[in-house]
């Protein structure tokens, strides 16, 4: 009812989810309808996987939320994305084996794309898109927003065949 159609920028976004490799980012000032394009998106890839017999599987991440308790380090942000990444999965009847939790053996990120890989990627079926909402309040935070970003973008350009089912959607609110 409050959508406002853009249909340059929706068939951009889709054609851009249907392949690999390639980030989706929302970006417009707060209050110009990101999370109701969002929503747009999710309804025609619903109506997509209806049709083609596919199946997406959607985690939305609200970054913002995840860094309101300072300090923020990468090691918990990446933590709470895994997190909240089962337990969305989970409530959506995607069971997903536990896993014993390991001696971290390299960097945070590297950590994190491991267990993401095993934990997530290669337990789902199908693609899986993930949103990270409100990513503009990672902004000037040293030490988490480029290597947060770096990492995922990393993720989503992997051709390998556990990561070439991931798609991946940013929401910015920038003027």
């Amino acid at each position: 009812l409050w959508y406002i159609p853009r249909p340059e920028a929706e068939l951009l976004a889709l054609n851009k989810l249907r392949d690999p490799g390639v980030p989706v980012t929302l970006q417009a000032p707060e209050g110009f309808g990101k999370n109701w394009m969002v929503l747009h998106l999710l309804d025609r890839i619903a109506q997509q996987d209806l049709a083609t017999g596919h199946k997406t599987a959607v985690i939305r991440f609200n970054v913002r939320k995840a860094v309101k308790s300072a300090p923020v380090s990468l090691e918990k942000l990446l933590s709470e994305l895994l997190r909240v990444t089962r337990e969305q999965l989970r409530r959506a009847s995607i069971g997903l084996p536990l896993h014993p939790g390991r001696e971290p053996f390299g960097d945070a990120m590297s950590d994190f794309r491991l267990a993401f890989q095993e934990q997530v990627l290669e337990q789902v079926p199908g693609r899986l898109l993930l949103i990270l909402d409100e990513a503009d309040h990672l902004h000037g935070m040293e030490g988490v927003e480029t290597p947060f970003f770096a990492g995922l973008r990393a993720m989503a350009e992997d051709t390998t065949p556990a990561y070439e089912r991931l798609r991946l959607v940013v929401t910015i609110g920038a003027e």
